[in-house]
């Protein structure tokens, strides 16, 4: 309960900083991107750093959220109402965040999806080895 109230501000922070650092320009020109993240390095370092730190910290509430959802289908469990608000806020963070970047939110959105699989999928062999042992 108290990881997840730290990961949903953290992941919304560096959602934000990641907005604020890394400078997309509609037209997008990939000459210019990459002109202004080499002259602006420590910019891109703490960007990349906060892409790091947010795509992990979402993506812990994706890993919950998918094996969450596939233990109701096999009705193995119910949502209670404290996960259902802390999914809603989830989602409302990403909301808030898609409005001010699409593009940065999406980046985001998608690693933290990928994490959230990747990561699920080995906890999930790891309980099958250790149901078998």
């Amino acid at each position: 309960m108290l990881a997840k109230l730290l990961k949903l501000p953290l992941g919304f922070i560096c959602g934000y900083l990641i907005i604020i650092w890394i400078p997309v320009e509609t037209p997008f020109h990939p000459a210019e991107f990459f002109a202004e993240l080499l002259f602006h390095p420590i910019e891109f370092l703490a960007a990349a750093n906060a892409l790091i730190i947010g795509f992990m910290a979402y993506g812990s509430f994706f890993r919950t959220l998918i094996s969450g959802f596939i233990s109701i289908l096999k009705r193995e469990a119910f949502i209670n109402a404290s996960d259902l608000l802390f999914y809603s806020i989830f989602l409302a963070a990403f909301f808030i965040l898609f409005r001010m970047s699409f593009w940065h939110t999406a980046v985001l959105f998608c690693f933290s999806f990928v994490y959230g699989m990747i990561s699920n999928s080995f906890t999930y062999g790891a309980e099958k080895k250790r149901m078998k042992a």
